[in-house]
């Protein structure tokens, strides 16, 4: 077990490829933006890698685990105009922690 900080945070730099290190810190920008505690679809989509209907009908399913909304009852073309989506930051965060 590692009791010193700056050894883990040597490790952590050594170890991980520096493009996880990017994505994580997008991330962590994406949750630190503001002190809302959810995040737009058009927000979070980028950062996951997704398009923004991708991960809105997502969402609108009831699938997503850190994402929440309603689906319309008529499906339309725009997806945006049509049922509502947020993401939840910590239901984000936990996800990503794998919790």
């Amino acid at each position: 077990m590692i009791h010193n900080v700056q050894a883990w945070s040597q490790i952590r730099q050594n170890r991980i490829p520096p493009i996880i290190t990017v994505l994580e810190d997008r991330l962590y920008a994406l949750l630190e933006k503001d002190d809302s505690p959810t995040v737009s679809i058009e927000d979070a989509a980028p950062v996951l890698g997704m398009g923004r209907d991708q991960l809105r009908r997502w969402v609108q399913s009831g699938e997503c685990p850190f994402g929440y909304g309603w689906e319309p009852k008529q499906i339309t073309k725009n997806v945006k105009e049509s049922g509502y989506s947020k993401v939840s930051k910590l239901k984000l965060w936990n996800w990503h922690m794998g919790r």
